[in-house]
Parts: C-alpha cells; sequence; structure tokens
C-alpha cells in the first residue's frame, strides 16, 4: 500500500507539473505518530504544486497503524502559505478540508539544503469536531 501511495504521489506531482505556470512541485514522503489513545505511528505521503513563490496547493494521504491489523487512512487538500525567512529556510502554513467533512491544518518549517531538496518538520491538526488528530511529522520534500 505503502508503495501505491508514493506512486499515486509521484503520478501527482508529474501531472501538475505544468499546471497554472507552476513555480515548483514538491513530493513529500514522511514520518510521524497521530496522537490516539497514546503514539501510533504514521507515514505520509503528498505533494505540493507551488503556483506562485508564497502559495500552493498540497494532497496528503495519511496512515496510521495500530496494534494489530487496524489502521487509520485518510486524504487531506490545503491550501498553503508560505514565508520565506532566508535563501534555505522557510514556514508554511496549510489550512483545508479531508473529504470525509473534516477539517485539516498544518504548520511546518522547513529546511532547504538544495533546490531539489529540503527537510520539513512540523505538527498536521485534523478534526471533525469529535476526533482531533494531532500529528508530529518529519517530510522530505523532493521538488522539480
Amino acid at each position: 500500500m505503502a508503495k501505491r501511495c508514493l506512486l499515486l504521489a509521484g503520478l501527482i506531482a508529474v501531472g501538475l507539473a505544468p499546471v497554472a505556470n507552476a513555480q515548483g512541485v514538491e513530493v513529500e514522503p514522511g514520518l510521524g505518530f497521530v496522537l490516539l489513545d497514546g503514539a501510533v505511528p504514521a507515514t505520509d505521503v503528498g505533494a505540493v504544486v507551488w503556483v506562485r513563490p508564497d502559495l500552493g496547493f498540497a494532497y496528503r494521504f495519511t496512515r496510521a497503524y495500530h496494534t494489530g491489523s487496524d489502521s487509520l487512512a485518510y486524504q487531506a487538500v490545503t491550501v498553503r502559505y508560505r514565508r520565506t525567512y532566508s535563501s534555505n529556510q522557510a514556514v508554511e502554513i496549510g489550512v483545508g478540508w479531508i473529504p470525509a467533512g473534516a477539517v485539516a491544518s498544518e504548520v511546518l518549517g522547513t529546511y532547504r539544503f538544495t533546490r531539489a531538496f529540503a527537510l520539513k518538520l512540523g505538527v498536521v491538526f485534523d478534526f471533525n469536531g469529535e476526533t482531533k488528530l494531532v500529528q508530529p511529522a518529519v517530510l522530505a520534500a523532493v521538488g522539480v
């Protein structure tokens, strides 16, 4: 399943690259923990299309692995604002929705090592009124 998600994110990134004369496309695989009844390991895969240097549209797929065969999986679509502080440091803030009717938000600190590779550390908050998912995450951003 993880291979399919990574492939899907790659295809989305390649397919959306020419959209709206994009300023860049990033694929974001990552790891973290969803805080539900304790810390539950989670994987993320996503893509961001930056239509301006400070504005992008992101898709994220998250899967959290409970004990046994239980798992939680969901998708989120957000609009991201990026505030750049230097040539290699930025903060990204995203707000959007989860198709199941929940709100998605994210705050990520970015450190860019090269033009094509960055490391993002942050927290993702997803909630629908009853369930609140908090996920500290580390994402590797590979851009084109």
